[in-house]
C-alpha cells in the first residue's frame, strides 16, 4: 500500500492496522482455523473481531478524528486484487483489505472508482489522493509516495501467443519485440529503464493488453 508523502501519521496508522490483521490471521492459520467446519464464518470472526487492540498514539488518534474520510485511489480493472463490478461495487483481495482498515480504524474511504490507473498515479503526484490501495514499490514512485511493508507478494509473468511467437523464456528474448503493458503499470517503468530495446505499447487496461496478444 502507498500513501502520499508527508502524511507520516497516516502511514503509521495504516501499517499498525495491517500488522495486527496479518498477525491475527497468521495465528489463526497456525492454530488450524480452516480445519473447522464453518471456516468462512470463523475467518470473518477473527478478521472483524474487536479483540485485537490497535495501539495508536494521541497524535495518530487526533489525525484520524480530523480526517474521517480519506481519498483512496485504486486500480479498477485488476482482478483478483481489485475491480469495479457492473453495479459499481469495489471487490477483490485488496478491496477486502480496505474494508478491514475502515472497520479497524473507524474511518471511511472515498474511493475514486471512475479513474483510470494512469490518472490515479497522476492524482497522487498532485496530492489529490491520500493513499492508493495496492501498488508496487519502485524508485520512481518513492519520489512522491511512502510505502508500507507489502501485505502480499505477487509474481509478474510474460504472456505470449505461442502459435505466433517462439517460446520467450527470458526477458532478453523480447529485444526488438512489441510488448503491450497497461499504461502506468510498474513493469512499464522497469522495462523502459532496463530494457530500452523492447518496443513498449501502452494500453488503457490489462484486458486491452491481453487482447493484443
Amino acid at each position: 500500500m502507498s500513501l502520499l508523502k508527508r502524511k507520516v501519521s497516516l502511514l503509521s496508522v495504516i501499517w499498525v492496522a495491517i500488522s495486527v490483521f496479518i498477525l491475527g490471521s497468521a495465528i489463526y492459520f497456525l492454530a488450524g482455523g480452516f480445519s473447522q467446519t464453518n471456516s468462512d464464518s470463523s475467518l470473518n470472526t477473527i478478521v472483524y473481531s474487536d479483540d485485537y487492540t490497535l495501539t495508536l498514539t494521541p497524535e495518530e488518534q487526533t489525525w484520524l478524528r480530523e480526517h474521517p474520510g480519506l481519498r483512496l485511489g485504486i486500480d479498477r480493472s485488476f482482478p483478483p486484487f481489485g475491480s469495479i463490478t457492473e453495479d459499481n461495487n469495489y471487490i477483490g483481495f485488496t478491496a477486502d483489505y480496505m474494508r478491514l482498515l475502515e472497520h479497524r480504524l473507524g474511518i471511511k474511504f472515498n474511493i475514486a472508482k471512475d479513474i483510470p490507473w494512469k490518472q490515479t498515479l497522476e492524482l497522487a503526484k498532485e496530492g489529490k489522493l491520500d493513499l492508493i490501495a495496492g501498488l508496487v514499490n519502485t524508485k520512481q514512485r518513492q519520489r512522491f509516495l511512502d510505502f508500507t511493508a507489502p501485505y502480499v507478494i505477487n509474481p509478474t509473468i510474460i504472456i505470449s501467443n505461442v502459435m505466433k511467437n517462439d517460446f520467450v523464456g527470458s526477458i532478453d528474448n523480447l529485444a526488438g519485440k512489441k510488448v503491450a503493458i497497461q499504461k502506468g503499470h510498474y513493469t512499464q517503468e522497469l522495462l523502459a529503464k532496463n530494457f530500452p530495446e523492447i518496443n513498449i505499447i501502452s494500453t488503457a487496461s490489462i484486458k486491452d493488453a491481453l487482447r493484443m496478444v
